[in-house]
């Protein structure tokens, strides 16, 4: 199911919550699935979800950004 929809996307949203760091450790088996289908460069956006629960943070900021840079 997810295929059809990388094949159908143009751009994708990224989404994890900030107070589970397992929902950010999927990302980047995401991230490389929609690369291998895709074959060129689209844009992805990475969001980090549940900001109103920031005193039960898992992923850090700097965490997030160095995945976003990359």
């Amino acid at each position: 199911m997810i295929d059809m929809w990388i094949n159908w996307g143009e751009g994708f949203l990224l989404l994890f919550s900030i107070n589970e760091h397992e929902s950010f450790e999927h990302l980047e088996r995401k991230y490389n699935r929609i690369l291998e289908k895709k074959g060129v460069a689209c844009p992805i956006l990475l969001v980090g979800n549940q900001q109103d629960s920031i005193n039960e943070r898992k992923v850090q900021f700097d965490e997030a950004k160095k995945l976003a840079d990359s």
